[in-house]
């Protein structure tokens, strides 16, 4: 299954914009985690990991990146299913970069239905978050 976010439109240029997705020391703000929930959370400039209330230890990679137009992330930890998550930048002019995240996972065709809105309306509220940066 593979998801596409909304495409959001920041008003930087997209090396500004990479410099944050590419460090999670630097993106955790954007992190959409309930605090409540989660424990012992840690980021260096490669992996972001917490313990998460009834889940387990959850663990974020980026996997790979493409100054200034690409960041990669996987899964890690306890989490039981493989996936991945990118997040594309293309700089429209100065000072006006494009961004969209695509959500991509082996998911039963029975959970598809289940998953799919509310990963779109995540990756949508996160867009917002970015475009806010």
């Amino acid at each position: 299954m593979q998801i596409e976010s909304k495409v959001g439109k920041i008003l930087r240029p997209a090396e500004t914009i990479y410099n944050i997705i590419s460090d999670f020391s630097k993106i955790e703000p954007l992190i959409p985690i309930p605090k409540e929930k989660v424990k012992d959370f840690t980021t260096t400039e490669d992996v972001c990991s917490f313990t998460a209330e009834g889940f387990g230890t959850v663990e974020l990679k980026i996997v790979n990146r493409e100054p200034f137009s690409l960041v990669k992330y996987t899964g890690g930890g306890d989490i039981p299913l493989k996936f991945f998550v990118w997040i594309q930048l293309k700089e429209a002019k100065p000072n006006d970069t494009r961004i969209k995240i695509t959500f991509r996972a082996d998911i039963p065709k029975a959970m598809e239905v289940m998953f799919k809105s509310k990963v779109e309306k995540a990756l949508n509220s996160l867009i917002d978050k970015i475009s806010g940066i």
